[in-house]
């Protein structure tokens, strides 16, 4: 019997009087690595590892743009998404 794959899909969150991102994870993954590129030249603006549990990114040094947030787990578990600054 093969055991189910543990919930590791964080929520995320861009705050733009704050300029964060906030991550919030599930805990059951003990870090993720994060990627941000811009979305017109998919150069990576800034690439980190954050806690599993709960953490914040400063974007604030991030130029105007539309950008890519891709998020990875250990076990290569990827979640993407968009975001822009005005």
């Amino acid at each position: 019997m093969e055991l189910p794959a543990p919930a590791v899909e964080p929520e995320v969150y861009y705050d733009d009087v704050a300029q964060e991102i906030i991550i919030v994870g599930t805990g059951n993954a003990t870090y993720y690595n994060v990627v941000i590129e811009s979305v017109n030249d998919w150069d990576v603006s800034l690439s980190t590892q954050v806690n599993g549990s709960y953490d914040t990114i400063d974007i604030s040094s991030l130029p105007a743009d539309e950008y890519c947030i891709t998020i990875t787990t250990a076990w290569n578990d990827t979640f993407v998404g968009y975001f822009e600054i005005e």
